[in-house]
Parts: structure tokens; sequence; C-alpha cells
């Protein structure tokens, strides 16, 4: 899967990349970002990095770096449910929620990149066959020492004596890789009778709004800022037939999520500036600066117990204010998208 990962690397200065998403050409300069220039495309509104490349082992030491194997291995298999099942997000709640209106329950789910595998314990809790598929040696190892069935590779290298999904989910990966549009063909002709259930970052969340983008939206952790026109554009191209994006509403737990990023952000150094070259949104750097001094003084322990203690209480009277925000079109922090293959098959599908 690692070729998904790169493209560009040895491309000129003067050759202009196509859109990711429409593959249009000639999209002005909207910002850069490190060695990363960002181009908006004026055709589906798609913003998108160049070149499109990640670094060697990014996923394994950035990403998963905090991630103690040996300490989850020996959490019990009642405590590591348990906990997957608390760190549902709103991609997996919504992703439920069509599954359990439109599959029949024992239908085969592969979670296309399933991380730490939380989906895939709350498709087992709902009667799901919850299948993964992971690039991160570490999370393979603890998923299958958990009992879950998952493979470590690609679309391409997914095992043709394991069960054949009726579903694939894809939750918060096409902003990662560098060429969505073959990442979903490979998907579609792998499992040309599966529907494709998938999510990505929405360009209608209330950071957004109140200008902010946190670092975690730029290169090298995300390569392409969806629209909803440029996601149904890439999966039309790859060959699924209709194609339906929905904005679930922002709820008090992700209102609470911004507001703390907030507090983060007006704790943070004060000479760091907001903007980026040409870019028309605040990027959130300080408050990760002000958290990596709080893991530098040893304090994000207590920080975090802080927050969760306040969390469950202060949700409360956020219930409202979440409601007034997205009845003025904001919506949470990602949308949902749902392909149907070209001839879905009919006994999967409930009506």
């Amino acid at each position: 899967m690692k070729e998904l990962h790169s493209e560009g690397a040895n491309t000129t200065d003067s050759e202009s990349p196509q859109c990711p998403a429409c593959e249009a050409s000639h999209s002005p300069l909207k910002e850069t970002s490190g060695q990363y220039v960002i181009y908006l495309c004026n055709d589906c509104g798609v913003e998108y990095a160049w070149p499109r490349t990640i670094p060697h082992d990014h996923y394994e030491e950035d990403v998963y770096d905090g991630l103690d194997e040996e300490a989850i291995a020996k959490k019990s298999s009642e405590r590591f449910l348990k906990e997957s099942l608390k760190s549902l997000q709103v991609w997996h709640i919504e992703g439920l929620k069509w599954l359990t209106a439109s599959q029949k329950k024992g239908s085969v789910v592969l979670d296309f990149g399933c991380g730490r595998g939380s989906f895939l314990v709350a498709l087992q809790r709902e009667g799901f066959i919850p299948v993964g598929l992971e690039i991160v040696g570490r999370l393979q190892r603890i998923l299958m020492d958990k009992g879950f069935c998952v493979h470590l590779g690609s679309i391409d290298s997914y095992p043709t004596s394991w069960p054949t999904p009726h579903v694939v989910t894809s939750f918060e990966v096409l902003e990662h890789v560098a060429r969505p549009i073959q990442t979903l063909q490979s998907i579609r002709e792998r499992f040309p009778d599966a529907w494709l259930l998938a999510s990505v970052p929405s360009p209608k969340t209330l950071a957004l709004a109140i200008g902010m983008r946190e670092e975690s939206d730029y290169p090298p952790f995300h390569l392409t800022r969806w629209t909803e026109a440029g996601v149904i554009q890439a999966f039309r191209s790859a060959g699924y037939g209709e194609v339906q994006v929905t904005y679930p509403p922002l709820g008090a737990s992700e209102l609470y999520m911004v507001l703390n990023g907030l507090l983060l952000q007006k704790l943070g150094p004060r000479t760091v500036k907001s903007k980026r070259l040409q870019g028309n949104l605040g990027c959130l750097q300080s408050s990760y600066r002000t958290y990596r001094l709080l893991q530098r003084l040893r304090l994000e322990a207590v920080y975090w117990s802080i927050y969760r203690a306040i969390k469950p209480l202060s949700q409360i009277p956020l219930i409202p204010l979440a409601k007034v925000i997205s009845a003025r079109g904001i919506s949470a922090q990602s949308m949902i998208v749902v392909a149907a293959p070209v001839s879905p098959p009919e006994p999967t599908v409930l009506r």
C-alpha cells in the first residue's frame, strides 16, 4: 500500500499537478506548508498538497508513536472491548446507523484502514461479521491477538480465501492517500458488488467557520481537503453508481473539543503566526505547542484527567448551543459518503 502514499516527488515546478478528485489542471496556488504547496481546484473546490508524498514510516513513527503494544496486549478482552466502544467517533456512529438500517445482520463488513479496531468491535456487537485491513503492523498484531480477523497489506493483497464483504468501510482514510481515485478503483475492482461507506473531514466544521485549521489538516497528515463536489466526482470516476453525501450535525462533545482547542490556543505563544502564506484560515499551531509544553512539564496526564472529568458535566449546557450552531449550517467534523455498486446485490439490502 506504500505506492498510495507517494506521487509527485520528481515533478518539476513548471508542471501543473492535477486535482486528485476531479483531475482538473491549472489550479491556483493557495498556500505553502513546509516542503508542500497547496493548490485550490477551481472546478470542484478541493484543496490538495503537492508533492503528494508522505515520509517513510510516517504512520508507524508519527501517527501511532504513543501506541503501547505491550500494555494493550495485557488488557483483558472485556476491558479492550469496553474501551474501544467508548472511543467511537461520529463517523463510526453514523456508519453504524446506516449499516443497521440497510444491511442484514451477519453481513461481512471490511473496515479498510481499521486503525485501533474500535469499529470492528462495534460491528461485532451489532451482529455483523467484522474484517479489518491495516498497513501498520503493530495495530494488526494487537487486533489479531484480540481475536479479530485483520489483514496486513493493501486491498489488492486481500486473501482470496477470506470472506467477501457485503460492505467496505473507509473512515478518515482518503484525505491521507496520494491517489484517492485509484484507491477507490482498487476497492471497487476487488469487490465489485460491495457498497462503500466512507467518511472524510467536513468543509463545514465549526473550527473552520471561526478561522481555525488544525495542524493535522496540513501535509503530511492530510494531503487532500475534500468538498462534497470533489467526493462525488472521485467516487463516480472510480466507477461507483449513486453517491450520497450527508453532514451529521455538530454535537455537544465536538463543541466541547473545539472550545478546548481555543483554550489551548489562547494559552499558546503569542508570537506564533495565525495564518500561513496566502492562507485564509488560522492554523491552530499554538495549541499544539502548548500541548508539547505540557508534555515536557509532565503535566499531560493531569491536563487530560481534568479534561475528561469536566467533559460529561460541561456537555449538558452545550447541547442547545450545538443545535443552534448546527441550524446555521455547521456540521460535525466529518461528512459521510455512501456509494452504491453499479449493480447492488439484492439479498444484502433491506427494503
